[in-house]
């Protein structure tokens, strides 16, 4: 995790909405990464829907690693992924 401004203290919030959804709440925080390693809500090879301060994004089950950035407009783009090795 990268912090926007040291000024502040990260804010991470999550909520899981079973089966498919994880809602985070984020506030100073400019990068992050996410893995589905430990997930209550993993199943493999299905995608789980992602929304992040509102904005939605779906999870592919092939990627076991997404990594977003905060962008100057103030939208959220993902930046990286790690695909799952076969």
């Amino acid at each position: 995790m990268e912090l926007e401004s040291l000024a502040a203290e990260p804010v991470l919030s999550v909520a899981l909405d079973p089966p498919v959804r994880i809602a985070l709440e984020t506030r100073n925080i400019k990068r992050f990464a996410i893995t589905r390693i430990g997930l209550p809500l993993d199943r493999p090879g299905k995608s789980i829907a992602l929304k992040i301060d509102g904005q939605v994004f779906e999870w592919q089950g092939k990627h076991i690693t997404v990594v977003f950035e905060h962008s100057p407009n103030g939208g959220w783009q993902v930046i990286d992924r790690v695909a799952i090795e076969p």
